[in-house]
């Protein structure tokens, strides 16, 4: 998704942090979910996706007219993420800097 933002953006950059941050000012995206979706399948399995579309707001607040940055579509697999969950983390093979990151940012949001 970074590069799709830099190349959308010619003031766009990234700080040590890995935070967004747009020369001279400041960046509006948003990131919407569009579709969801689960299907069985015929070997009997749970097959889930979710679309996502990243937009630029910042020139304006319509949708229709807001620049799409970014598409993707995620694959939910249940049983690895119910794993991936369990997993002790010294088995995890988590970037310490991404926790990190995380922990720095979920300050803000988690009171």
């Amino acid at each position: 998704m970074a590069e799709a933002i830099l190349s959308h953006s010619r003031v766009a950059t990234f700080d040590t942090k890995g935070c967004l941050v747009r020369d001279g000012g400041w960046m509006d995206l948003r990131k919407k979910t569009l579709k969801h979706s689960s299907v069985i399948t015929a070997a009997d399995q749970l097959e889930e996706t979710v679309d996502v579309r990243v937009q630029d707001f910042t020139q304006t607040n319509a949708p229709d007219k807001a620049k799409e940055v970014f598409r993707y579509r995620i694959s939910l697999q249940p049983n690895r993420f119910e794993a991936l969950m369990a997993t002790p983390p010294e088995r995890a093979g988590r970037s310490p800097r991404l926790l990190e990151i995380a922990q720095e940012i979920a300050v803000q949001y988690v009171k």
